[in-house]
């Protein structure tokens, strides 16, 4: 080798500086519980070099409870033989009162009323197999209401008075405000047979809920 040239071996350990034995000393022990962490899984020193994060709650879960799928069923139930026994006896009583309303009670002003649209007052065969029929199924529909809404309300003459109400309501008050209106009737005769046809309405229904039982 040639006077000049670096030897290309490295120097042995005894060459080595005091201060480089002591860095490298001081790298390795700071690094020995990483190496414990990554080799041997200790959990203790990774919680104490890397904290976790703080977690949040998990969201509360509401929990709905099971539907009673034999309670829905009972409840779902009509009792159509009842339903139509209480409808025909609740449809007998509408066709009485009303032929009381309209025949005696109010037959002058609807007369008038028939005079002044230029109609005559006369209640033929086929009209008064209609008026009876509508009667029938007016009864019908009050006892269908108080079956439909009777498992949500309960039985008795309070929910029977709701079902009344609201069968009036439909085919009572809404159609006499049309005819109002309109101008077919006055108002006054509109006022006195929605007042008749309310009371009406309430008492056939109660009596059709009376006879009504569930299947």
């Amino acid at each position: 080798m040639r006077i000049g040239d670096s030897d290309p071996r490295p120097p042995d350990a005894g060459s080595r500086s005091p201060r480089g034995l002591g860095r490298t000393r001081r790298l390795l022990e700071r690094a020995s519980p990483i190496l414990e962490i990554v080799y041997f899984g200790s959990l203790s020193d990774s919680d104490e070099l890397f904290p976790r994060p703080a977690t949040r709650d998990p969201p509360a879960t509401i929990y709905f409870p099971e539907p009673n799928l034999e309670k829905e069923d009972s409840m779902g139930r009509i009792n159509t033989g009842r339903l139509i026994l209480g409808g025909i006896v609740a449809g007998i009583l509408v066709n009485i009162s009303e032929t009381v309303l309209n025949t005696v009670v109010l037959k002058r002003p609807w007369e008038e009323a028939m005079r002044v649209l230029g109609k005559p007052m006369v209640m033929t065969s086929s009209a008064m197999m209609i008026w009876i029929c509508w009667g029938f199924a007016y009864g019908i529909l009050c006892v269908w209401l108080y079956a439909a809404i009777r498992p949500r309300f309960g039985p008795g003459a309070g929910t029977a008075m709701k079902a009344g109400f609201v069968a009036w309501l439909l085919a009572g008050l809404l159609p006499s405000v049309g005819m109002a209106n309109m101008g077919i009737a006055p108002s006054s005769l509109l006022m006195i047979s929605g007042i008749w046809t309310l009371v009406e309405s309430l008492i056939v229904t109660v009596v059709g809920a009376w006879i009504y039982r569930e299947a």
